[in-house]
């Protein structure tokens, strides 16, 4: 059998002649040719490179059989320099060739020290992995049967088949290994791609983005400008919604009870002690069981349901504040006629309504209709203001003209609110619930002694009215007559059992 390329093979010998007995000593150093074999003349020393197909160079210690020391790493004995003739040596990878390094110790993984490996997520083929690591096994097997047939001087050459077997192995790793790299090339070509695919999804995803964006921009522009041209419409024809409603109600509720609390402390007469009886009978009309209520709940409660009253009958109940009363009864007339003229049962209130709320809408833009809303205004202060004062003891002294500029500015305010209420399509009442049962439904307790009473006072008759209800008929066309809102309810005093 040839020895493989690149390994010594010895010359072929006589017949008769023997090569040195099993456990004969080698011949070191001193020889001529630098330590050669006996009776070997010209043969070349065993430590020449050996040439690998891969061409390469070999400088991996091991075991030296021109010396017959071992100068594998285990021995301990390896000089610095020493090259061994078994294999190639390491190479680009840290192995010869460039494929990885053997396993270490247990052949478990590389030695320590071990360079060049390739990352391990690369090696999809489990398959190609064990079987690399078996091989290596194997050729770390063949290098101890080698290292221990030198130990014992079993023999002075190398085994060709054992160089053989070894070349075999190696040249199946170095197979794996071209096969683990072309894996890694298209891994990363793999990778690549998708790279690519991400970024162009991604530019996509961003240029659809950015137009969904302008969609909506564009589309909240227009509905910004149908809102508004709504608003202008609905202001040119004088229709208000609800919650606007709600909320003039709620501030001007809260300045007027602030009001009252402020200017109408000092007011602690009973109503008989005041000797004008018009005053008299305008608290009884306002508050009936005035002396009762005050026992019972708070005074200035109980004063602001005075206040109240008086706006309530003076702004809220007139038909249009600015009108003069002959006005206000040839429209209120005119509505009556065609109500009862009506052709159809029952009649068309959606049509009387907007012919209403137009000539409303006409007559408060007129100069005799504001210069008139002016005059009533200060005709209500002055009412309240004496009504109010007149509980004020002799001793104490009145507010003065502060008290009458903070209060203009609500009954202003009232008057403002009280046309919009005429002004709508729907019809606006404005109900003060004395003397009626107690409704949780429009009605709310105005005491504050106690909070979730409103259900505890059912059936109780109220006593007076802090601040009045708000209820609309129809819808803001004016249609559905018979649909009824509560836009704000009454606050309310009842009367005890214990009053």
């Amino acid at each position: 059998m040839p020895a493989p390329q690149g390994y010594y093979d010895p010359p072929q010998q006589p017949p008769g002649h023997h090569p040195l007995p099993p456990g004969g000593p080698f011949h070191r150093g001193g020889m001529g040719g630098g330590g050669r074999m006996p009776g070997r003349p010209g043969a070349p020393p065993l430590s020449h490179h050996h040439v690998h197909p891969g061409n390469y160079p070999a400088t991996e210690p091991g075991y030296d059989m021109d010396s017959g020391e071992d100068h594998t790493p285990e021995s301990g004995n390896s000089p610095e320099g020493s090259e061994l003739t078994l294999g190639p040596s390491p190479g680009p990878h840290g192995y010869g060739g460039g494929y990885p390094p053997p396993p270490g110790p247990g052949g478990h993984g590389p030695p320590p020290g071990a360079r060049g490996v390739p990352p391990p997520q690369y090696f999809d083929n489990s398959g190609i992995v064990a079987e690399n690591s078996h091989l290596r096994q194997e050729i770390a097997g063949l290098r101890a049967q080698v290292a221990e047939m030198a130990a014992g001087n079993e023999v002075a050459r190398w085994d060709p088949a054992v160089a053989a077997q070894l070349e075999l192995k190696e040249s199946e790793i170095f197979g794996l290994h071209t096969q683990m790299q072309e894996m890694m090339a298209a891994n990363q070509a793999e990778i690549t791609k998708l790279t690519e695919s991400l970024k162009s999804a991604e530019s996509k995803l961003k240029e659809e983005m950015e137009k969904r964006e302008k969609e909506v921009k564009t589309l909240k522009d227009d509905l910004d400008d149908v809102t508004a041209y709504l608003s202008v419409a609905k202001a040119e024809e004088g229709v208000v919604d609800d919650q606007w409603f709600r909320e003039e109600l709620t501030k001007f509720a809260t300045q007027l009870r602030n009001w009252v609390w402020k200017h109408c402390k000092a007011a602690s007469q009973m109503p008989e002690m005041v000797e004008d009886r018009g005053i008299q009978a305008r608290i009884g009309h306002a508050v009936p069981e005035f002396a009762r209520l005050t026992m019972s709940n708070s005074r200035m409660t109980v004063m602001q349901a005075v206040v109240q009253d008086i706006i309530l009958r003076r702004i809220f109940d007139r038909y249009c504040v600015g009108l003069e009363e002959g006005q206000e009864a040839a429209m209120r007339g005119i509505e009556v006629m065609l109500t009862q003229h009506s052709a159809i049962v029952p009649p068309n209130y959606g049509m009387i309504n907007r012919w209403r709320a137009l000539s409303i809408a006409l007559l408060t833009n007129t100069h005799p209709v504001k210069d008139n809303s002016e005059s009533a205004i200060v005709d209500c202060c002055s009412e309240v203001e004496s009504v109010v004062f007149s509980l004020i003891p002799g001793h104490k002294s009145r507010p003065g003209d502060t008290a009458s500029r903070a209060l203009i500015p609500l009954l202003a305010n009232a008057v403002r609110i009280s046309h919009h209420f005429k002004g709508q399509r729907a019809r606006i009442d404005v109900v003060s619930p004395v003397g009626h049962i107690f409704d949780p439904e429009w009605m709310e307790d105005a005491s504050g002694m106690e909070d979730d009473v409103d259900e505890d006072l059912r059936g109780k008759m109220v006593g007076a009215c802090a601040f009045p209800a708000v209820i609309k008929w129809g819808n803001e066309k004016g249609d559905d007559y018979g649909l009824r809102t509560i836009i704000f309810r009454a606050k309310v005093l009842c009367l005890l059992d214990t009053d």
